[in-house]
């Protein structure tokens, strides 16, 4: 949301009606109910965009808050694809993140029926601060462990969460084919498990104990968990071993990223981690 404001959007909360979020003064709020068309369609009238930005099970309901841009007359549509591109994804991770490849398939649709409609998919590959909070990355900055999975030299692509709102400021001051109706891809930098504890390892004069695990464990696991209903167990089993797994090869090459077409700058790796580091240590 700061990433808008800095870029000049003049930008409005829809939260749900019970919701007690607060934001800042400079951001309108309205309440809606995010099931009814009527209400988020009220909610949206005169807005020329909108931005998604509801998780998890959420993601699936995205086709309510899709009609009603349409019935306000938003021009452009930001779903909540944020993560993995799924048209890159399969096997478990695949399966867990349907929804958006759905909501995708949507927004197509309603694209095709409304030509004053657009949407563009963001697709970030992992949150990287939140990431590292979240065991994304195998790492426990409190605890000083990390689970290494394989060699740990698998790379991955990532963004920070302010890259990522600087992504959408840059998506929605473009209405070019180049964005429009798609799922873009970028990435601040890519990196491995063994980069990223070095460098914390320097940052903070702490050795991190290390636990290697196999990645073809993780995906087992993660079948086994999704056949039995475990969707929570068998998404970060399977996304570990997306990431990570040896020889996996599923960082986004440079030449498939938005960045350029974008203006995107990456902050430095190592800035970005002594950052998080004294942040997290306060």
């Amino acid at each position: 949301m700061q990433a808008l404001l800095d870029a000049g959007f003049s930008v409005t909360a829809i939260t749900r009606e019970n919701s007690k979020s607060t934001f800042s003064p400079a951001v309108q709020v309205r309440r809606a109910d995010l099931s009814s068309v009527s209400s988020v369609t009220a909610a949206f009238a005169g807005h020329d965009a909108v931005v998604v930005t509801i998780a998890t099970s959420e993601v699936g309901n995205q086709n309510v808050l899709a009609d009603a841009a349409v019935a306000a007359g938003v021009r452009r549509f930001v779903p909540s694809e944020f993560g993995h591109n799924t048209a890159r994804l399969s096997g478990p991770l695949a399966i867990l993140l349907a929804d958006k490849a759905q909501t995708a398939a949507y927004l197509t649709t309603l694209s095709e029926k409304n030509p004053s409609f657009s949407w563009t998919g963001v697709a970030t590959s992992p949150f990287f601060d939140w990431g590292l909070d979240n065991g994304v990355f195998g790492v426990a900055l409190r605890d000083r462990t990390v689970r290494i999975i394989d060699s740990g030299d698998e790379p991955v692509s990532a963004s920070t969460l302010a890259f990522v709102g600087r992504s959408v400021a840059a998506v929605l001051g473009r209405e070019d084919e180049a964005v429009r109706n798609k799922v873009v891809d970028v990435v601040e930098f890519t990196v491995s498990q063994n980069q990223i504890v070095g460098l914390l390892e320097e940052l903070t004069g702490q050795s991190f104990q290390r636990t290697y695990i196999k990645g073809a464990d993780l995906a087992r696991s993660a079948d086994d968990k999704l056949a039995k209903g475990d969707y929570g167990g068998a998404f970060i089993d399977a996304l570990l071993a997306w990431n990570f797994i040896a020889g996996g090869n599923n960082a986004v090459p440079d030449s498939e990223t938005a960045n350029g077409l974008l203006g995107l700058q990456s902050e430095d790796l190592r800035k970005v981690l002594e950052d998080y580091v004294k942040t997290r240590s306060a």
